[in-house]
């Protein structure tokens, strides 16, 4: 397999990529937001005033983390991540080029690696992956870095060494360790 690929990440694939490598992080922070508004309401029910506002305060501030701290996150990434990128996948290693950094990471650095409807992550470390639209593969291509992921993931099965493997995750993810 020797793959080579040229793209540039629109900000919305971006985001949906971003959302997808958070998704547990968010969820944990989704239900500790209900539980803290759930608490905050019954204490205003109890007329424990002050303790009910600070845990209806908390409710607010977890709102804020997971909205609009978010989206600046991702904007303020963006400039960085949306440019025009070459990417070369082969047998050994994978090497992501733009105009501002070159990076070459071998299969065994890959920790994680899952497929969404839009592109596949290459995870680095547990939050930190990089993303390739399927947009940028031809049909013959994709399916190249297809069967070359599910003999990583044969490997993984029989025990023997490999970066990637499947895991599902949900319908519209697929969990490749």
């Amino acid at each position: 397999m020797n793959l080579a690929l040229s793209y540039e990440l629109s900000m919305d694939e971006f985001r949906r990529a971003v959302l997808a490598m958070t998704r547990r992080p968010r969820r944990v922070l989704w239900t500790a937001t209900a539980v803290t508004f759930v608490v905050g309401a019954l204490l205003l029910a109890l007329d424990a005033t002050i303790l009910g506002s600070v845990f209806l305060a908390g409710a607010v501030f977890y709102v804020f983390l997971l909205t609009v701290r978010t989206g600046a996150n991702v904007r303020k990434q963006a400039a960085r991540v949306c440019r025009p990128t070459r990417v070369t996948l082969t047998e050994t290693h994978c090497t992501f080029e733009n105009d501002l950094e070159r990076g070459e990471i071998t299969w065994a650095a890959i920790v994680r690696a899952e497929e969404t409807s839009a592109c596949f992550l290459l995870y680095r470390a547990p939050r930190m992956a990089n993303i390739v639209p399927k947009r940028a593969f031809t049909p013959d291509q994709l399916a190249a870095f297809s069967a070359f992921l599910a003999a990583r993931a044969a490997d993984s099965a029989h025990g023997r060494p490999a970066a990637t493997g499947p895991r599902a995750t949900g319908q519209r993810t697929r969990r490749i360790v």
